[in-house]
């Protein structure tokens, strides 16, 4: 870990590039003790980078959903934190299960590194589908080779583990994706768009709820 600040970013996008060009090489020399405060950066200016090209990109085709871009940029390093260490913590249980030794640090870590894909996935998102089983699959792919340089798994474990893990994933993707396209359909036809219902406070949300739930009862 270097001695300097964490946030330097000419080292941030030097690792995110070789993390994509040479995953094995990365996990195989990645520090497996020390302090945590570069890959939170690295988790930090990635989310960053990552919404503002999901902005531009959205902006550019009229798909942004309402929210200004310093909310954006506000929200999105905490949330991508909070599900870093969450997911850190899933992965650390499974790594256990599979038989790693690591403790929950090293899990964060490797974690945090598959953000390194995430600007590249919300340029391929433009292909509808295409760009989330990119991303799954890619993050999947990185996750086995972690689980075999760093955690010291076996392939064949680690990719049957993992397959089942992003299938897992996608699944429960594809019910929330599912979902929400029935909200928002159910939203238009109250003629209220997303970023509105977004905007309202939780007891009109509450009340815009009851109501599709009344219109979808009295449908025959």
């Amino acid at each position: 870990m270097p001695t300097t600040s964490p946030f330097n970013l000419m080292r941030i996008v030097q690792m995110a590039l070789y993390i994509i060009v040479r995953p094995a090489d990365y996990f195989r020399t990645m520090p497996r003790q020390g302090s945590l405060a570069e890959p939170l950066a690295f988790a930090i200016v990635l989310s960053i980078a990552t919404t503002l090209i999901s902005v531009l990109i959205g902006a550019a085709l009229n798909q942004n959903d309402g929210m200004s871009v310093l909310d954006l940029l506000i929200l999105a390093p905490g949330m991508i934190v909070t599900a870093s260490i969450i997911g850190a913590g899933i992965l650390f249980l499974l790594w256990k299960v599979l038989g790693s030794r690591q403790g929950y640090g090293v899990a964060f870590r490797c974690s945090v590194a598959t953000l390194a894909i995430t600007p590249v996935t919300a340029i391929v998102a433009l292909i509808p589908m295409i760009g989330f089983w990119v991303n799954v699959v890619w993050t999947m792919y990185l996750l086995v080779i972690a689980s075999v340089e760093v955690h010291g798994i076996s392939k064949r474990k680690a990719i049957i583990a993992f397959t089942i893990f992003g299938a897992v994933i996608a699944a429960t993707s594809a019910l929330m994706t599912a979902g929400q396209v029935m909200l928002e359909e159910q939203l238009r036809e109250l003629g209220i768009s997303p970023a509105e219902f977004t905007a309202m406070d939780k007891d009109q949300q509450q009340q815009t709820l009851s109501d599709i739930q009344r219109n979808m009862q009295n449908r025959p």
